[in-house]
């Protein structure tokens, strides 16, 4: 089941996420993430992205995002790291 957030991915939530993210790839074969209803993210959120595909390598489970809100695409064009997150 796919993990859908909601409101701003930013450091002002980075540690509620940090633990969210934790505990939904420890109990999850694939971690999907549905981004579409977040309304900002900024570099902590994009720093706790990174650490939850990282954390998901690591542990041998597939990681993908299944859609991107308005702001998650620019901010993904703007470090050039759609691939990052899209391609396996």
């Amino acid at each position: 089941m796919p993990l859908s957030l909601e409101g701003e991915l930013s450091v002002g939530r980075a540690n509620e996420l940090k633990e969210l993210f934790i505990d939904y790839i420890k109990t999850t074969k694939e971690a999907e993430l549905d981004l579409s209803n977040i309304s900002e993210i900024d570099t902590a959120g994009f720093q706790l992205l990174a650490a939850l595909k990282n954390e998901s390598d690591r542990m041998g489970k597939n990681f993908r995002i299944l859609s991107l809100s308005p702001s998650v695409e620019c901010l993904f064009d703007l470090y050039n790291v759609r691939g990052f997150f899209t391609e396996s």
